[in-house]
């Protein structure tokens, strides 16, 4: 009984983690809506094993304050009540949105130039809004809403596996690199190249 308890539970994972894949695969199937190109400026590299093997990228946004950090906007209190959410003190639950990120042209020497333009429900309508699709691209977000009842922005993901083929620019320039990260329509992101500056 226990054996076929352990196998069933084995079963839902393997399924699960195979629906995630087959969604990821589909969603890139339809090419990529935007493509950044960024740097160490904007992408952190951490390697997750002693060999460097896996290479972990950690996006760095420019906050409204001027730091940097995984929270990347604070929303003012009337876009927040646009996304539906009354900013109250005390935690809240995350809501799921799609944020606008912006490669700026320009920024201070060794800054991130990333930061998050506009968040909203639809991605379509912000893609209108924001058309350079080497600029910016629309990516999935949650909101939430701290104990001082000030809304943020976390922009997804937060962390952006390097596939392996690419994880030895990495090794061979570990402080200097370029990455082009491509979004999908549906707000997916994945590492599409990477290169020695």
């Amino acid at each position: 009984m226990k054996r076929m308890f352990v196998l069933g539970a084995i079963g839902i994972i393997l399924v699960a983690d195979a629906a995630v894949l087959i969604g990821v695969a589909s969603s890139r199937r339809g090419g990529a809506d935007a493509a950044l190109r960024l740097t160490e400026r904007e992408l952190g590299a951490v390697a997750e094993s002693a060999d460097d093997s896996a290479v972990i990228l950690f996006p760095r946004y420019v906050e409204g304050a001027g730091r940097i950090g995984p929270r990347s906007a604070r929303l003012t209190a009337s876009k927040a009540a646009e996304l539906g959410i009354a900013a109250r003190p005390g935690w809240s639950a995350a809501k799921r949105v799609f944020a606008v990120l912006e490669l700026q042209p320009e920024a201070p020497a060794g800054a991130s130039r990333l930061r998050a333009a506009d968040v909203g429900l639809d991605p379509a309508a912000l893609r209108s809004r924001y058309p350079d699709r080497s600029r910016y691209a629309v990516t999935r977000a949650v909101v939430r809403v701290g104990p001082n009842g000030e809304a943020w922005v976390n922009v997804l993901p937060e962390s952006i596996y390097v596939p392996t083929p690419r994880v030895g620019v990495f090794r061979r320039y570990p402080a200097h690199y370029s990455v082009t990260l491509c979004y999908s329509r549906q707000g997916d992101c994945w590492v599409c190249g990477a290169e020695a500056p």
